[in-house]
Formats: structure tokens, sequence, C-alpha cells
């Protein structure tokens, strides 16, 4: 408890911190200081509230809407949360739903239907519910699993909505409006917090305000909002340390979700939906979590989160509580009074026993309950809130004049509305976080640099300045397939690994109408080309430098710097064709599990048909198709020219046969072996441009899938 002297300090503090930083960050401050004998300081919160917010807001009474659907108000004088915003703000958004129901679709597989013929009976898990969120408070969704509060606030931020048919209707400030039309006033924190693991807090918050804050706003008044943001937030102390992941050590939950929160208020929304932000939190965390939301509130926003199994020093934060129960509304009121609605059901508050853990068990299942008693005591519980003046007032400010047709609430996809930033400004800021993120990863660039050394290294070893013979055709031809299989597999997966690891980020930075795919697709893909660029340039300059075909002139034997040019060229395109392989793996598989075993399924048949393994032209013809799609093929081709045009005479191949040997002198010059293989000496450049084509053909096929994955998801 506190003590009187402690009190009296407490409030000499606060009336001086209120004329310097003002209201909420004054309250965020109590809720980070002052936690005390297990007792969250709720008397000064709530004195701070009741003192400075101004009177209660009146709810207003319910008269026949008109014909344009509008609900009429008069004020009525029932009992209400403390805390509910002033009439005179003018950006407040009251959120009212009504006669809310969904099922979800049963769908039978087609070896379902080859089991039993009829139809399946539609699961129910929401059964006409209406409730509302007022500005200025902090409403709390609870419910056991399978209640229907995540299935309520899916429908309410229009996620997750598709193999579901719903009906109701939807308000905001009394007046009829459509599903998308509350993306247009509404920001979203999801559960799983999801950032770019390099970027700092600071550099997150800037990303998300050039992006997402309207064209109107100049880059100083951007940064202004910013340090703003992250001031209200209590992220200072953090501000320039990097996002992190779980593994590493960087910020902590806490501060990763009050960044959620930072990235949404941004573009400053009337109302903000919170999806268990208090899950995998400890205590205190929890806490100061919840705090936040408070502070937002106190704003003049509609706070509407839903919470699993709450602390009772969170708990007390709440103002206004919606307990769901079989897909019904149980209790709907002020927080603080269901413990008296449970008392009234003969369900009293055992001693040492927290409020939300009480009726939380109440509403649950017990080991000694049948699953009929069970239902039958929700049941008895729902009918007595029913009854009740809670849901009397409850039914008073949601519904009008009942009318027996339902209206369909349509899925809209996408956005609700259009991106603040134009595509060239998304493009750009894309490519500098894609860019800052690879530089910022200097041990995985390490470790592909000395990757592409070791690999091109050995070759080079291997084939040490080999010169062309009978004896040593198969060499080159060996140092040919050898070069293009590295630059597919040496690329291809990693690519693979990045690429899924972002796809979660782009989707939740979509869905909060960041940017559009494309330009995610086009900016990341620029920004990735410059490793596809420099690494085979590394591994050109080692291994032309070790096994370049050596051409004899009358000073000897020299590599030519023209054949290396086009050997470096040559391993560029193919790196990049095995990136845009890697993409498409990504975006058709969507986990990298799925595409590293997917991958192998395609580019092994293919590599058979390189023309290393067999003579092409002796394939069946149910075969021939294949060379003509084999990147390797092309690549393996390509590779033999630059090895054997510049060789005008192999040595030893006067005649058919060389003497002390065993193998057969085929041709006495680089271009008539490789019409004896079946290839033409002049194909280099035909070869290059087919492989561009098919990375324009793969990339443009990813761009596509890519883009459909993000928009369904």
């Amino acid at each position: 408890m506190l003590s009187p002297d402690f009190a009296r300090k407490s409030q000499k503090i606060l009336s001086q911190l209120r004329k310097f930083i003002g209201d909420g960050a004054c309250w965020l401050i109590l809720c980070n200081q002052f936690v005390l004998d297990g007792e969250f300081t709720t008397a000064m919160s709530n004195e701070l509230y009741s003192r400075d917010l101004g009177s209660q807001r009146g709810l207003g009474t319910l008269e026949d809407s008109d014909d344009s659907g509008t609900l009429s108000m008069h004020t009525p004088q029932i009992k209400t949360s403390s805390t509910a915003v002033p009439n005179e703000n003018p950006d407040a958004k009251r959120l009212i739903w009504r006669d809310i129901y969904a099922e979800v679709i049963q769908r039978r597989s087609i070896f379902g239907l080859l089991k039993s013929v009829g139809a399946t009976q539609n699961r129910v898990v929401l059964d006409q519910v209406s409730g509302f969120a007022e500005p200025g408070q902090l409403t709390f969704i609870m419910g056991s699993s399978g209640a229907g509060k995540s299935t309520l606030l899916n429908i309410l931020t229009q996620k997750r909505m598709r193999g579901m048919r719903i009906f109701g209707e939807i308000a905001i400030n009394n007046q009829l409006v459509e599903m998308g039309d509350i993306k247009k006033y509404s920001a979203y924190v999801q559960q799983d917090d999801l950032f770019i693991a390099e970027m700092t807090v600071q550099e997150q918050l800037m990303f998300a305000a050039r992006l997402r804050m309207p064209s109107i706003f100049s880059e100083t008044m951007r940064k202004e909002t910013v340090e703003d943001v992250i001031t209200m937030m209590g992220l200072v102390s953090c501000r320039d340390t990097k996002i992190g992941k779980d593994s590493q050590k960087s910020i902590s939950k806490g501060e990763k979700k009050r960044l959620s929160f930072a990235s949404e208020i941004l573009t400053d929304p009337s109302i903000l939906f919170c999806d268990e932000p208090t899950s995998g939190l400890d205590s205190y965390m929890a806490l100061q979590v919840v705090a936040a939301l408070k502070v937002l509130a106190s704003k003049g926003k509609t706070v509407i989160s839903t919470i699993h199994q709450p602390s009772s020093q969170v708990y007390e934060l709440a103002d206004r509580l919606i307990l769901m129960a079989q897909g019904q509304v149980a209790y709907q009121g002020i927080a603080a009074d269901v413990g008296n609605f449970f008392q009234s059901c003969s369900y009293p508050r055992p001693i040492y026993t927290s409020l939300p853990d009480h009726f939380m068990k109440v509403l649950s299942r017990s080991e000694n309950d049948t699953e009929q008693d069970h239902i039958r005591k929700v049941e008895e519980i729902i009918e007595a809130f029913e009854s009740s003046d809670a849901a009397k007032y409850a039914h008073y400010v949601t519904h009008v004049k009942v009318s027996s047709a339902k209206r369909k609430i349509k899925y809209v996809s996408g956005v609700g509305k259009g991106y603040s930033a134009s595509w060239f400004v998304q493009s750009w800021w894309l490519f500098v976080r894609s860019l800052r993120t690879l530089i910022r990863n200097p041990i995985v660039l390490r470790v592909r640099l000395v990757q592409v050394s070791a690999v091109s290294l050995i070759l080079g070893l291997i084939y040490y300045d080999s010169k062309l013979t009978a004896d040593t055709l198969m060499n080159y031809k060996g140092a040919a397939l050898r070069a293009s299989s590295d630059m597919i597999y040496m690329f291809m997966f990693p690519c693979i690994y990045v690429f899924v690891a972002e796809l979660p980020v782009v989707i939740r930075e979509y869905q909060a109408n960041t940017y559009s795919p494309i330009a995610y697709f086009i900016a990341a893909n620029a920004a990735d080309s410059m490793q596809y660029v420099l690494f085979p340039t590394a591994y050109s300059l080692i291994v032309y430098s070790l096994a370049g075909t050596l051409v004899k002139h009358e000073f000897g034997y020299s590599r030519s710097f023209q054949q290396y040019l086009r050997f470096n060229i040559l391993n560029v395109v193919v790196a990049n064709l095995s990136a845009s392989l890697g993409y498409a793996a990504a975006c058709i598989c969507g986990t990298a599990p799925i595409a590293v075993t997917f991958v192998p399924i395609i580019t092994s048949p293919l590599f058979v048909f390189a023309g290393f393994f067999i003579d092409l032209r002796s394939l069946p013809f149910y075969f021939k198709i294949f060379p003509h799609i084999s990147w390797f093929k092309y690549a393996y081709e390509a590779h033999l020219i630059l090895l054997l045009t510049p060789i005008d005479e192999i040595e030893g191949c006067h005649n058919d046969w060389i003497y002390n040997s065993s193998s057969t002198c085929t041709s006495n010059n680089g271009n008539n072996i490789l019409r004896s293989l079946g290839f033409s000496p002049d194909y280099y450049w035909v070869n290059v441009l087919i492989l561009v084509a098919m990375i324009v053909v793969i990339r443009g096929l990813a761009l596509i899938i890519f883009t459909v994955r993000v928009r369904r998801s």
C-alpha cells in the first residue's frame, strides 16, 4: 500500500511534471516508475484523468434513424467510465458494431466427398454480437479460447476473413459505414512484432513516416513527429539501438511492442486495434505496454485490445470490458464492475483471487464439468447479462429501430486508401533500407566472400594452366560445367532464405498501406543485384587468373583480357539468373524449407540436359524440349565457347590418332571441337541474351506470384 507521505510527494511531483511534459507523458512515467508492493498506483492515474480530462461525455439515447442510416442521439444520465474524451475533440471516433453474425464455411475436399455426400453444417463463431468502444477509453476484449474475441477483432479490422460468411452493421460516430472505410480511421497492432532486424528504432520510425504520412508533411515535420512519438512511447533510451531478432541482444520485447504502437500512430489514427499486446511479456513489461495504450487513449483515441490473462495491475488500466463466451457477449460495460455482475450471478470472487482470473475461471470449463453443464452455465451467465442494466445500455447505444434485414459485410481486398507516398518515393526508401540491411550483415557478407573465394580457388588450382590436348579435353568440359553450376547453386539457396525471412514484414507493411508489393520487389532486387555483381566478379578474377585459356603466340602463352571480361559477364548473368530462380521459388512456396525441397525437383533434371552427360542430338523426341528450357545448357555452351574458341591448334592433333595414347583426335582446333559436340562457336552472345531473357521471364513470374501472395495474405 502507498504511504500518505509518498502519496503527497507523488502528487506534488505530478503537478510539477504536468506543467512541462503534459498528461500523457506524465502518466507513462507513473506507469514506468511507481510499482510498489505489487500494487500499481491506479489511484494517482485515476486522479490525473478525472481531474484533467474534463467532464464525462454524454453517450446519448437512440432515436429512429432517418433514411440515411444516421443514428440520432440524446444524452441520458447513465453511469459510464470516468475517462471519456471531451466533446470538443473533433477527431474522436466512437466505433459501434451491431448484430455481427459470422460462420465458418465448411468446405469438403475431393477425398471428403468420396467418403460421404451431402452438405456440411457451417460452424457459427459469432452470434448477434453488438458492442461499442468510446474515444478516450481503453477497451479490453476478453474470453477463453474459441470464445470469438479474435474473430470479432478480425472482422472489425478486416483481417483473415476468407472462408467466412459475415453479416452485421458497423458505424463510426453513429453513421453507418462500409467495412473498408474503417481502415481510413484506424490502425492495427498485431500480436507478432515484425521488423527488419538491422534497422534502428529511429530509422524504422522515419521509414514509416516517409512512406505513410501524407505528402503535405515536410521532412522536418516528419522528423519532429517521429521525435514526439519516440518520447511519448518511452523509446528515447533505445532510439539508436538496432531492433534485432529474438536470438540477438537488442531492444526488449516491451520496447519492441511499444515500437509497434509508435509505427502505427505516426499517421494519428482515431481508432487503434491491438491483438494480444502482452503476449510473451513478463508482468512488468506487460504493464509498460498497456500503460502505453492508456497514454494513447488519453489523447482521445479509441483503443480496443484483445488480451489474455492480464494481471490485476494491467486489468485496472482498462476502462471498459467486453467479455466473450461461446460466440456471444457475456458481459459488456465498465471493467471494474464485472465483479459485481458475477457476484449477482452467484459467482462471488474468492479472497486473494484477481478479478480477471476469477471471471475467466468461471467461463472456462473445469475438469469436473461435463460439456453440457459448461454450456448451460455459460448460457445462464449470458442470459443474466442480457437482462442487466449494462446490456440495456449497450443495446441503447448500438441499436436504432430493429430491422429483420441484415447487411452482409463484404471483404474488401487490398487497402482502404491509396498510398501516401508516390511509387518512386516508395522504391527509393525501400532500396535504401534493403541496401542498409545488406551492409549491416557483415558476417553474412564475409561468409559468402569466403565461400566464393574457396570455391573459385579450388577450381582454379584443379585446372591450373591446363593446355588443351586430346587427353585434356574432358578437363575443359568439366571446368565449363563446374563454372556453370557454381554460379547457380552458390547464390540460389541463400537468396531463398533472405527473401522468405522478409516476406512476413512485407505483408504486414502492405496491410498497413505503407507501400506497393511491386515497389518492394523491384527495390529489393536492385539492392541485392549489387552482391550478384561483386561476388561473381571476384570468382571470375580468381578462376580466370589460374585456369583461363592459355593462347599461344610467338612469345609463348598468355591469357586474353577480353576473354576475361566475357567470362565475367557470363558469370554475372548466370548469378543473377540463380537469384531469379531463388526469388521465384521463395514466392511460389512461401517458406524456406518447402522452397529448398522444391528447387532440386526442377534443377536436377535440367542439369542433365546441359550437354555434358549426354549428346543432346541423340535425345528421344519427347525429351527434345528440355535442352531449350535448361539454363545449364546455355551457360555450359557459353563457357565452352570461351574456353575453346581461342585455341587455333591442339597439340598432337595432326593426325586422327595420337601416338602413345588411347585418346581420339577428333579435331585440330577449338571451333571444330565445339561443332563436334553440337555447339556453335558463334553463339556466345546468343546464349547470354537467352539467359538474360530467362532472368526477365522468371523475375516477372516471381513478381506476379509475389504480388498475388502479398495481397491475398
